[in-house]
């Protein structure tokens, strides 16, 4: 991947570790087969990528390393676990890379709907008893675009001096950026 990346681009500044995998149960009953397959996409490769591309950065002198992280909700033990992980990650590389140039953090980005998303919700649902409509009427407030959460995303990639080893949500980074979501129309899905 990193040679594939830069070839392409020349050089790594940013690294996002979005990709994801989220197996939905309970802790009681989900195998631990989900849970390494989890802990696989979910921590190991964000280690890896971490080990791939911050060398070059720090030569550089530039970069940013971002983790995306979730709240934890229940039936998805198996996924909030490794992304609050990911969190600590974060705040151990931007410790360890103090003065170097590189930041890192992780956000939150609220539950943006994407394809993922909307297949785990079509699982989630009826272990909350709920119906998918019932799930999305009582999550309205918290349900975001896709494009308003992205808008957050580069906007703390832009401050990563500022949010550098915290973790953030996109609300909070688009609020110090004197951007209100209500002025990017209906922000809700």
């Amino acid at each position: 991947m990193k040679a594939k990346a830069i070839r392409a681009f020349g050089k790594v500044d940013i690294v996002v570790n979005n990709a994801a995998i989220a197996p939905i149960g309970s802790v009681e009953k989900l195998s631990v087969d989900y849970w390494e397959r989890s802990y696989s996409v979910n921590l190991r490769e964000p280690v890896l990528l971490a080990q791939a591309f911050l060398s070059d950065m720090i030569k550089r002198a530039y970069g940013v390393f971002v983790c995306v992280t979730s709240s934890g909700l229940n039936y998805m033990g198996a996924y909030e676990t490794f992304k609050a992980a990911q969190s600590h990650l974060a705040d151990t590389l931007d410790a360890e890379l103090e003065g170097t140039g590189v930041f890192a953090f992780s956000i939150a980005p609220g539950l943006a709907l994407t394809p993922g998303a909307k297949h785990g919700v079509s699982f989630l649902a009826p272990l909350y008893g709920m119906s998918e409509e019932d799930f999305y009427e009582a999550n309205k407030e918290h349900i975001v675009l896709v494009e308003v959460a992205g808008a957050g995303f580069a906007a703390a990639i832009a401050q990563a001096k500022r949010f550098a080893g915290q973790e953030i949500i996109f609300l909070q980074v688009l609020s110090a950026a004197g951007i209100k979501v209500g002025d990017m129309g209906d922000h809700h899905a």
